[in-house]
């Protein structure tokens, strides 16, 4: 079949004359590689709903700095295949207590049932912000700072449980809001609520350490969970 001629058409932009041709092949062409060009760079385009890889502790045990699949776990920056990351850690009566390589974070077996823990430590500056609306336990307009942060998943093997869960901190991390601690609070993130969860602790300022007495396991259980601490 003879190509049909192209169709020119011509404009002038100052002194410059431009001609544009268009035809059936040179069209279809442009489109093709117009496609293929976005196919191409999909991956490269947003996050993990786009292409790009996500670790899934189900089903790897490979070490990646890739956040979780579960977008509740990606969510509070949860990296559960990371290289620091200590997964399956029995709490019991010959192993009562977990402290993390960082310091940070401290869990106390404090008898009754066992349980699995799992820790990604955490950067407070990643993760979910302070909601816009007044997080549990604190007066509307109260400014919150994250300053310390573990992502913790607790997953009960006997029930009931108890355990003692402890954030440290250290002196530096107060010094632009002052040297008080009466304004550090401990929360946990409620992913499927979308809200920062405050809990009742107890403050050692000698030692700078916050403990939730006799922690909500079923409340850390489902997922690797943001607990953090904020003043």
């Amino acid at each position: 079949m003879r190509e049909k001629s192209p169709v020119v058409t011509t404009h002038e932009e100052g002194n410059v004359l431009i001609s544009s041709y268009f035809n059936e092949r040179t069209t279809r062409r442009a489109l093709s590689t117009a496609f293929g060009l976005f196919l191409a760079l999909t991956p490269f385009i947003g996050g993990p709903a786009h292409g790009q890889e996500c670790a899934d502790a189900k089903s790897s045990t490979e070490t990646t700095l890739a956040l979780s699949c579960d977008p509740r776990e990606a969510e509070v920056a949860a990296q559960p295949l990371n290289s620091d990351t200590v997964r399956d850690r029995v709490l019991d009566s010959e192993h009562p207590r977990y402290v993390s390589a960082d310091g940070v974070l401290r869990v106390q077996w404090a008898g009754r049932g066992r349980l699995v823990l799992t820790h990604d430590p955490a950067d407070p500056a990643t993760g979910p912000r302070v909601p816009t609306d007044t997080p549990d336990g604190l007066q509307p307009g109260f400014a919150l700072h994250q300053i310390k942060a573990a992502n913790l998943r607790l997953i009960p093997i006997e029930l009931p449980n108890r355990v003692d869960l402890t954030l440290n901190y250290a002196e530096h991390d107060l010094d632009q809001f002052g040297t008080s601690t009466s304004g550090v609070r401990m929360f946990y993130y409620d992913a499927d609520l979308g809200r920062w969860v405050a809990v009742p602790t107890v403050i050692d300022p000698t030692n700078r350490t916050v403990t939730w007495m006799d922690a909500d396991v079923s409340a850390l259980a489902r997922r690797l969970t943001r607990v953090a601490l904020f003043w």
